[in-house]
């Protein structure tokens, strides 16, 4: 009786590690519906996509919209529902809550306001002169330039600055994906980023999104008229003052959201639900803009 417990106590240990091995290795059952079976699109079954790490179907369509004449240069973005932010484990806890948003209806430009484009405001009398602005390019996209001044350039047009829902809605469309050609890494064939030779062809579309918006992924960040509140010394910045979907703050010392990306970027920041604060004054080479319009101004009005 003493040697078999012996030999017992001898093989338990070995026991214990095959009980662990086996349960570590046993697959897990597609859509458990348990926290965590998926990251990305990819990790899904046909016809469900990834939100909060776990598959659902996408966000229901809204009613059929009729497409209504879009303006020269604009692409068209319909209202309804979508998947905006980041689900955990990836990107900041800025990008979270990951969850179904929905815009209304708007047209954006479908290329970042270019050099020349600007120059035309400033001649107008409506932009300021910026430095060293006419040496540039025209075809190229504006940089240098205030949130304030780009607002002033979209208002000028009859536009204004996207929210950042409405910009990330014409970054990646209805089914979360990661950038705006969908899951697959960045190239310099998608994206202009660090690293890429740096063009700008008028004529090429590089990385279009889902309603043919170009370059929404790398160039240059983009303003948008989203504001949240300023830094805390006693509050993480990257959680509860800046939650996607909180309240704007309309404060004199408000900070700026911008999107997208620049060419000085890897492709983490590239990510349709990179977002990144700023002080609105700050005039950076690497920050440009695209504006929007409002399909029905009555309906919809500039304030969101």
């Amino acid at each position: 009786m003493t040697e078999k417990m012996s030999s017992m106590k001898k093989f338990a240990p070995n026991l214990l590690i095959l009980l662990i091995l086996f349960t570590a290795c046993t697959p897990r059952k597609k859509n458990s519906g348990k926290y965590g079976e998926c990251t990305v699109n990819a990790d899904c079954p046909r016809g469900k996509v990834c939100i909060s790490n776990l598959c659902d179907p996408p966000p229901a369509p809204a009613k059929q919209q009729v497409v209504p004449p879009v303006p020269h240069g604009m692409v068209y973005v319909p209202a309804g529902p979508f998947v905006a932010g980041s689900p955990q484990g990836r990107g900041t806890d800025m990008e979270r809550p990951q969850g179904s948003f929905t815009v209304r209806a708007f047209f954006i430009d479908a290329r970042e306001v270019t050099v020349a484009q600007y120059l035309q405001c400033t001649a107008s009398g409506v932009c300021p002169e910026i430095k060293g602005l006419g040496t540039r390019p025209a075809h190229e996209p504006v940089s240098g330039i205030t949130a304030a001044q780009a607002e002033d350039y979209c208002r000028y047009h009859g536009g204004r600055l996207p929210t950042e829902l409405e910009w990330e809605k014409a970054c990646r469309g209805t089914d979360g994906r990661l950038y705006p050609w969908g899951d697959a890494a960045p190239s310099c064939t998608t994206a202009l980023m660090a690293d890429c030779r740096v063009t700008y062809d008028p004529a090429e579309c590089r990385g279009p999104s889902p309603y043919g918006a170009c370059d929404m992924a790398g160039s240059l960040w983009e303003w948008t008229s989203t504001r949240l509140p300023p830094w805390n010394r006693n509050q993480d910045p990257h959680k509860e003052r800046g939650k996607l979907g909180a309240k704007p703050d309309d404060s004199p010392r408000a900070l700026a959201v911008i999107r997208g990306g620049s060419l000085t970027d890897g492709p983490g920041a590239l990510r349709c639900a990179t977002r990144l604060v700023v002080p609105p004054q700050m005039a950076s080479p690497n920050v440009g803009f695209r504006c929007v319009k409002d399909v029905d101004s009555a309906k919809n009005p500039v304030k969101q």
